[in-house]
């Protein structure tokens, strides 16, 4: 109970930042930054706005911390191509970086 309220507001700031903020804002948060991004990938409410959700995966790709390897192993099942396509780069250069 506490996590899903967790994740929702989460969701919520994820899709504020997407909304309100500069691409370069949000990139400079870094990292930890991603944390509501995927959180509001996640969210089903996330399906009513496609192009942010594609948008917020775009700086997943670039910036999620190894920490979120989960998630991400989930959003690249994503029936979204496009989310799914971004979730596996972020893999990718996680595993890169791990071997690197």
């Amino acid at each position: 109970m506490i996590s899903s309220r967790l994740q929702a507001m989460l969701a919520r700031i994820g899709q504020t930042k997407m909304s309100s903020m500069y691409d370069t804002q949000i990139r400079s948060l870094g990292p930890a930054g991603t944390i509501p991004l995927i959180a509001f990938v996640r969210a089903p409410k996330s399906l009513d706005n496609p192009q942010l959700r594609h948008h917020a995966m775009e700086i997943i790709a670039d910036l999620a911390p190894a920490s979120a390897r989960r998630d991400l192993v989930s959003l690249a099942k994503d029936s979204d191509l496009t989310v799914s396509q971004f979730a596996y780069v972020a893999l990718a250069r996680l595993a890169k970086q791990r071997s690197g």
